[in-house]
């Protein structure tokens, strides 16, 4: 606690008497935080709109500079149906020195599906204890500083395929069961995903990797869940069990995106045509490998940073 009738200055934070000092708070001669006290009307949301499936939101305009509050935080979420406990971020920050929302990505592409979902972006407020993130309050509403709820470092190694456990160093603000993590770190910072099945504490109970991706583009005509597909030049065959298109569209010929397959006889190779009923219909932008969610499995290692993942929409 502050000093009872002084001002007290925090190294982070908003900005204070001089512009990059610090937050700034005032404590009355009772010992309250008047900070704390008004934190509740200091969160706002920046920006909330109901976005469709399988549409590119563009967030350009809300980098800044803008209005938000120098030395606050900011996240990325969606939900469903305003159920917001029960969706991860898409992202967080700092709010830089001139309202700036540092590292907010420059738009976001909503998978594939029906319906519409609620996208907004959150100025959070930091509690005069230092430890905890106010957000506005129909929201998951209080959270650990930025840092512990969304992102998280392994202790420990994990297979590229097999089933196993991992550590992280902090997943106290993560489910417990059911849930997707993306390794940061993995293929050059492409990426790499696994599903965890439960969490206990900071150990992660992953999934076998059981599917083969394969990503591609060129989309011309629709390919479909149990669509049975042939490589033109590999003869390599498989039934498609998912397929998500990430950008593009069908009808103008440039769908892009990836599916995962099964019963699958060979090995389809990158930039060969994929044929349903022998006629052409999109272009293999990869070899197809063991993966998820159009990402490939490799091995996870010690230091590197995952992260939660929103759930697939198919």
């Amino acid at each position: 606690m502050g000093i009872p009738g002084q001002i007290f200055v925090l190294p982070n934070g908003k900005r204070g008497l001089l512009r990059g000092v610090g937050r700034v708070q005032v404590y009355t001669a009772d010992g309250v935080c008047l900070a704390g006290e008004a934190q509740s009307h200091m969160t706002e949301v920046l920006y909330e709109e109901d976005v469709t499936f399988a549409e590119y939101v563009d967030l350009t305009e809300y980098q800044g500079p803008g209005e938000a509050t120098p030395g606050n935080y900011w996240r990325l979420l969606y939900a469903g149906s305003g159920m917001w406990d029960n969706y991860p971020w898409i992202g967080a920050g700092l709010v830089g020195a001139n309202g700036e929302l540092i590292n907010l990505p420059d738009g976001v592409y909503i998978g594939a599906g029906d319906g519409t979902i609620i996208l907004r972006i959150e100025i959070g407020v930091l509690t005069c204890a230092g430890n905890l993130i106010w957000w506005p309050n129909d929201a998951p509403w209080r959270t650990p500083v930025f840092g512990s709820s969304l992102f998280s470092a392994l202790n420990t190694n994990l297979n590229a395929v097999e089933e196993g456990e991992v550590e992280v160093e902090n997943a106290s603000m993560w489910p417990e069961e059911d849930f997707w993590i993306r390794n940061t770190n993995a293929n050059d910072g492409d990426g790499d995903c696994r599903f965890v099945n439960s969490r206990v504490g900071n150990v992660l109970a992953c999934s076998a990797i059981t599917e083969i991706t394969l990503q591609f583009d060129e989309g011309v005509t629709p390919i479909t869940t149990g669509n049975n597909i042939l490589g033109a030049t590999t003869g390599a065959i498989a039934k498609v069990k998912t397929i998500v298109v990430t950008s593009g569209d069908w009808s103008e010929g440039n769908a892009s995106g990836y599916m995962s397959l099964e019963d699958v006889v060979g090995v389809f190779e990158n930039d060969e045509l994929i044929k349903v009923f022998g006629v052409s219909r999109a272009r293999a932008a990869s070899d197809s490998a063991p993966g998820a969610r159009g990402l490939f499995s490799v091995n996870w290692t010690s230091g590197q940073v995952v992260e939660l993942m929103p759930d697939e929409v198919e």
